[in-house]
């Protein structure tokens, strides 16, 4: 197992996020539509209206990208997103909000759906070596438009859920919405005043700002097996 990602060369093993492992891959292709792959997801409780989720071979939860589209991910942190906030938002009958992370919800969620897409992938990070994104090696961001990333199984009720398991997407994901973690949260604080964020990233930071909320208190979705 490599520990040194800086190091990582094709095919090597590493320790990645949840589920705790994976194979490293330089070359990178986007996903052709209606196409089945694995994914790994963190509950957070900022998703209202759209599931973020990671392309991460070996997760063991699957789900379709459907009708999608391709955007590249800056190196620039200003700059992530921008082409498809852009792209999304232009001509969407509701106003995204101005708060953030609702403005995330309403645009990779109900203007994407509203564009037809079912979901919405981004490049690898522009420069960064190895292949990935944010400093994490062979990951890659991908958007599941008709999921809500709020709840473990994407849907209201977790037997409905989209997401598959199984040798190549052949079951359906036997998972259950479980309760949040009151200080479970994307970061600890967010990285803009308090009054431009809504909703709160953490129910505990609601109650009390000074209070920071814990990535390590959110759950993956996960397939029993």
């Amino acid at each position: 197992v490599v520990t040194n990602t800086s190091e990582l060369e094709e095919g090597d093993l590493f320790y990645s996020v949840s589920p705790g492992f994976g194979i490293y891959h330089e070359a990178w292709t986007p996903l052709p539509n209606n196409t089945w792959t694995e994914v790994g997801h963190q509950v957070y409780p900022t998703e209202l209206d759209g599931m973020w989720v990671w392309r991460q071979r070996g997760s063991g939860v699957w789900a379709n990208v459907g009708r999608t589209i391709v955007f590249p991910t800056p190196s620039d942190p200003s700059q992530v997103h921008a082409d498809a906030i852009a792209f999304l938002s232009d001509g969407c009958s509701k106003t995204p909000s101005k708060l953030w992370p609702q403005l995330e919800s309403d645009i990779f969620g109900f203007c994407a759906r509203e564009k037809g897409y079912d979901s919405v992938q981004f490049e690898p990070q522009e420069l960064e070596v190895p292949t990935g994104t944010f400093g994490l090696p062979g990951l890659t961001e991908l958007v599941l438009t008709n999921l809500q990333g709020d709840l473990d199984s994407g849907s209201a009720n977790a037997s409905e859920t989209l997401l598959r398991s199984g040798w190549f997407a052949t079951d359906t994901c036997a998972v259950e919405n479980t309760p949040i973690d009151p200080l479970c949260g994307l970061m600890a604080f967010p990285p803009l005043p308090e009054v431009m964020v809504s909703p709160k990233l953490c129910e505990a930071q609601a109650e009390d700002p000074s209070v920071a909320c814990e990535g390590t208190r959110c759950v993956a979705t996960t397939c029993a097996v």
